[in-house]
């Protein structure tokens, strides 16, 4: 029987020290250049790879905090418990109250999500909908219709990551009185 020549244990002894790794680090910590070697190792350990900077980033499972929307980031890195970059994106749009416009989904996973959406839509895994500009809705048609009705309600917030519970109408009210009071001929440096 042939010995085992590289040891899982120093991938561990890796990400217990830094928590994510690049594929290069992987393999210095192996002591290989072959990518399936790294991959079999990584296997029975249960790693994630980022869905931000096209997958670079890997780290354990076990090693994941995920937040209530399902995102662990270290750094710049961005893991999400739903895998890829489609994957994420096709889950938040589903399962949003309002879609989402490109320039949001942007904000809420740190990324990039334009091309990701194009191909959702193409898929067929999201609708896109045109509302002043491209808003992507979810797949099934009764919650496609609650988000275009949220959408379509005055002041309705922007869904991001981390927000609390929408505006209720009674918010909504007190942000009107409260705008209305400010004074716009205000300036700014005068003195009295």
């Amino acid at each position: 029987m042939r010995p085992i020549q590289y040891e899982p244990s120093s991938l561990e002894t890796l990400f217990a020290r830094q928590r994510i790794a690049t594929l290069k680090e992987l393999k210095g910590a192996l002591g290989t250049d072959v990518y399936m070697t790294v991959r079999r190792k990584l296997r029975p350990l249960g790693y994630l790879c980022s869905y931000s900077h096209g997958g670079k980033f890997y780290t354990l499972q076990k090693l994941a905090q995920f937040d209530a929307h399902g995102l662990f980031r270290v750094g710049a890195a961005c893991f999400s418990q739903f895998g890829s970059l489609l994957n994420t994106a096709a889950h938040w749009v589903n399962e949003s109250a309002a879609g989402y416009y490109v320039a949001e989904l942007n904000r809420a996973l740190a990324v990039s999500t334009k091309d990701a959406l194009r191909l959702l839509a193409r898929q067929r895994r999201v609708v896109r909908e045109e509302m002043a500009g491209y808003l992507y809705c979810a797949l099934d048609p009764q919650v496609r219709q609650a988000q275009l009705i949220q959408r379509r309600q005055p002041l309705t917030p922007a869904p991001v990551a981390g927000a609390g519970a929408p505006l209720t109408n009674e918010a909504k009210a007190a942000l009107l009185l409260f705008f209305s009071t400010l004074n716009e001929h205000i300036g700014v440096g005068r003195t009295g």
